[in-house]
């Protein structure tokens, strides 16, 4: 996890900004992502679905900063788009919150495509509220996260791109104008000093506070244009990546990172699970009778059954291989979030080969061994003397939402863009 690039993981304690996942619509990434036009959030209560089994209640309104946590990510291709030119389907993801004042109540949300800026609209609590106690003016110097593709100029102090992530660095630019408008009653309070006004005001509640999303428009170094910027996207010059992080949620415990480790290595070890080491790659299978893959074939059911490529019929190919470079990277902030990757795999293996199939079956064997070494771990787990090496990582993960997914700053960087 880099500054401003948040990837969602199961667990996760998050805020999501309405009037951003309104802009992410408005631009066209949502869209663009799925080929359906901008969808709708689904709401629950209680796990039925609002509209369906008799439940009338209405969702409840949301506010300009709704403190959430993630239940669930969920992956699909998008057969609608290029379909059948194109081997490998579009994907996307959907994600699950349940809000934090009434956890009862639960929607889904159409993540953007990576290529089209990730979802800017979910940020992790601890950074949003942190945001809040930063007291930024016009004027004031700042560093903004960039992905390499958008770090195209010298930073604040003209340094290189940060050695420890050569896929972004911290780019540097001055704030030129905030547009927040504090309320009457907190401008009353501070004597119509509207700098204090909104000091006060977001430090008070800045769930609440409202005009938080693109607040301030930053000139940037050695450019003539302008980008509105987000309080949470801002840090101080000489910021390290090092520093950063640690607003940006909190780590797998020592022992239980350990005790994952050493599961994900016996694991690759044992023959039975052979099938899962790697990430199966473009070449062409066939999908068991009646499994998921097979239904998503777009012909007539009545045409005989086909080798597809297994990347065009699984929106998110996973492995043991990217399970242990996850660990090794450090990625896990919670054991929900390694446990949901290890139910990735099976779920994969039964979407696939048939729920009922002897592949499904051994996934799940495989899945349900990985998580009770977590969450039974305790002593178990390795402490801090965990040997990282034991995970077994050539590859890098697949990328759910890489680095180079702060592009949507750079649609932001100018105005004219919207």
């Amino acid at each position: 996890t880099v500054p401003g690039v948040y990837v969602p993981q199961v667990g996760d304690a998050v805020a999501y900004l309405p009037a951003g996942h309104d802009a992410a619509v408005a631009s066209g990434a949502l869209a663009e992502a799925n080929g359906r036009g901008a969808p709708a959030t689904a709401w629950a209560r209680g796990g039925v679905r609002v509209g369906e089994a008799g439940n009338a209640l209405a969702p409840p309104a949301l506010g300009p900063a709704e403190p959430c946590a993630v239940l669930s990510l969920s992956f699909d291709l998008d057969l609608a788009a290029n379909m059948p030119a194109r081997d490998a389907g579009l994907t996307h993801a959907v994600v699950r919150l349940a809000l934090a004042r009434d956890p009862d109540w639960t929607f889904s949300l159409t993540l953007p495509h990576p290529a089209l800026g990730g979802a800017d609209f979910l940020v992790p609590a601890a950074l949003f509220e942190g945001s809040a106690a930063a007291r930024w003016a016009v004027g004031d110097r700042v560093a903004v996260w960039f992905a390499a593709d958008d770090a195209s100029g010298g930073g604040d102090d003209g340094d290189a791109p940060d050695p420890a992530t050569p896929a972004g660095r911290f780019y540097g630019g001055v704030i030129r104008e905030d547009s927040r408008v504090p309320s009457p009653a907190a401008l009353a309070a501070a004597g119509g000093d509207i700098a204090s006004a909104n000091v006060a005001e977001v430090a008070a509640d800045p769930w609440a506070a409202g005009g938080l999303w693109g607040r301030f428009r930053v000139a940037w170094d050695g450019e003539e244009e302008e980008g509105e910027v987000s309080p949470w996207e801002l840090w101080p010059p000489g910021t390290t990546l090092a520093a950063a992080r640690g607003l940006l949620g909190p780590a797998l415990a020592p022992y239980a990172r350990g005790a994952a480790a050493d599961a994900v290595a016996s694991a690759l070890g044992d023959p039975r699970f052979a099938l899962f080491a790697y990430t199966p790659t473009v070449e062409r299978w066939e999908p068991g009778p009646g499994s998921a893959a097979a239904r998503r074939d777009p012909r007539s059911p009545t045409d005989p059954p086909r080798p597809v490529a297994y990347t065009a019929a699984i929106p998110l190919p996973f492995s043991l291989a990217d399970v242990g470079a996850r660990l090794a990277a450090g990625y896990y902030r919670q054991a929900a979030a390694f446990c949901a990757d290890t139910d990735l795999i099976a779920a994969n293996a039964a979407d696939f080969n048939g729920v009922v199939s002897d592949v499904a079956a051994v996934a799940a064997d495989l899945a349900g061994r990985l998580k009770a070494a977590v969450l039974g771990g305790g002593e178990d787990g390795g402490g801090e003397e965990e040997d990282e090496g034991e995970a077994r990582a050539p590859p890098p993960p697949p990328a759910f939402f890489p680095r180079r997914a702060r592009t949507a700053i750079g649609r932001r960087r100018r105005r004219s863009e919207g």
